[in-house]
């Protein structure tokens, strides 16, 4: 692995300006703020993202084989604030109300000329006066009333927005050179259905996507959907990448019916290696598998708790574990937890440290669960959900 790289971006969070404890996240002596990137395993670069010295995200992308063509519409800060994704919840530049915070930066970022699309919420003073300042940014919207509870009272004195630009893909990107990226990244067949429908949005404004009541952008394949987000090109092409069901590679080749069923895409072994980057770690131990509490492991418990929050369903939020006692006694909340890390798509998906990898993988062989099934029953899932 490689050092750490800056990457120079200004929409990087300011500093708290009231007193807030610096992480220990540092470079050369100095506080890591803002977006940094080292060579990852062959064909990867991760990237981190950091303020004031605290980790909020750390991902995987595809590693540049051609000059970066990304402008600025184009950035990881795109995805990780209007997410408000955080390693560390406490230690964010979001305050109490996350929520609040995201919509706001959403709302700041189209008018700036950060985003090239958005959907957010605002209180009814502060959705007027955006939208009066929206024309002039060049912006076409829709909105609609959004009612919600406070203090017992239903209100429906705020507006749900969605905005993009009135540009076309074409004059916003380089649209051949992005073609070009795709075509040097992707094999031909899986390149091509993602270059046909961007080069079918050269003359077509980013506001086409704008609806309140027909979600079209999730329908548009992934190569517009990260441009239209303003994601970077190597995180979308990764997203893509990730895509490809790779079950005919894990299953045994003796059963010839898997082939038939799966697209050609799932025959070609990703030039990231995804499958040697999911091996699973095996046991190093002769005894009796680790046990989630024990003593000697109550560090890496803790980081567990904090893998199975951030990873629980959220049509289950209401039943995650609050404590690592309470864990112990529910194993089949770690498999549940580990299972949707596995179908979550990259680069939202939250990075594994190798020690935790070990004990996870550990922990579920202990419970009679085994890593290998789950991680094949996962790629079945994404293969099916891809299908219909």
């Amino acid at each position: 692995m490689g050092d750490w790289v800056s990457t120079s971006d200004d929409r990087v969070p300011s500093r708290p300006d009231r007193p807030f404890p610096t992480g220990d996240w540092s470079l050369d002596g100095v506080v890591m703020h803002g977006l940094y990137h080292r060579r990852g395993a062959p064909g990867i670069r991760e990237g981190v993202a950091c303020w004031n010295g605290h980790l909020l995200w750390q991902w995987e992308e595809v590693e540049p084989s051609l000059p970066e063509v990304n402008p600025p519409l184009l950035s990881p800060w795109n995805l990780v604030l209007a997410e408000r994704l955080a390693m560390t919840p406490g230690a964010t530049p979001y305050g109490d109300d996350a929520a609040h915070w995201a919509n706001a930066w959403k709302a700041q970022a189209l008018l700036r000329g950060w985003v090239p699309y958005a959907s957010f919420s605002l209180d009814g003073p502060d959705a007027l006066s955006w939208c009066e300042r929206a024309g002039a940014a060049g912006l076409i919207y829709t909105f609609e009333r959004e009612e919600y509870v406070e203090e017992g009272r239903l209100r429906n004195d705020r507006l749900h927005i969605i905005a993009g630009r009135s540009q076309t893909y074409g004059e916003l990107f380089d649209i051949s050179s992005i073609v070009t990226r795709y075509r040097a990244a992707l094999p031909r067949d899986l390149a091509e259905a993602q270059v046909r429908p961007l080069e079918q949005h050269r003359d077509v404004p980013v506001a086409t996507y704008v609806s309140a009541t027909e979600r079209l952008l999730e329908r548009a394949p992934r190569a517009v959907q990260g441009l239209t987000l303003g994601h970077p090109l190597e995180m979308t092409i990764m997203h893509v990448v990730d895509s490809v069901p790779i079950v005919v590679a894990l299953r045994s080749t003796a059963d010839p019916g898997d082939a038939a069923t799966l697209p050609a895409e799932a025959l070609w072994r990703p030039p990231v290696a995804r499958l040697e980057r999911t091996a699973l770690p095996r046991c190093r131990h002769l005894g009796d598998h680790e046990k989630i509490g024990a003593a000697g492991s109550l560090v890496l418990a803790g980081e567990l708790l904090a893998f199975v929050q951030a990873h629980w369903p959220a049509e289950l939020l209401s039943s995650t574990v609050r404590s690592v006692a309470e864990l112990g006694t529910r194993g089949y909340v770690l498999a549940t937890a580990y299972t949707h890390y596995l179908i979550t798509p990259i680069p939202a998906r939250r990075l594994l440290s190798p020690e935790l990898h070990d004990y996870i993988c550990c922990l579920l062989r202990g419970l009679g669960r085994s890593p290998e099934s789950l991680h094949l029953d996962a790629e079945v899932n994404r293969a099916f959900l891809q299908s219909i």
